[in-house]
This record gives structure tokens, sequence and C-alpha cells, in this order.
């Protein structure tokens, strides 16, 4: 059974968007104080660079 979603990811998609897809993972990850690998997973999972294709 899948756990709720984390209010984070959705703030993490919003940061780098807003940045033109140019803020570092690691900036955001900083940011929001949770891990960038974490981020690099929502950004994967998430398909945030499919706006920009």
């Amino acid at each position: 059974m899948a756990g709720e979603r984390s209010p984070e990811r959705d703030k993490a998609k919003l940061m780098w968007l807003g940045n033109g897809g140019t803020m570092k993972l690691k900036d955001i990850a900083a940011a929001l104080s949770i891990g960038e690998t974490q981020v690099r997973k929502w950004k994967f999972q998430d398909k945030w660079t499919a706006r920009f294709e």
C-alpha cells in the first residue's frame, strides 16, 4: 500500500519549473530540507522535463 504523497513533492516541482528548469536539484533539496536523491527521484518519476521537450 502506497503512502501519502508528500506536499514537498509538488513544492519541489513548482520551484524547478518556476526557474525555467535551471534551478539545481541540490538547491531545491536544501530549501525544502530533504535529500537531493529524493528530489532527483521525483523529477524522474513525474517527468518534469517533458514540458521542455
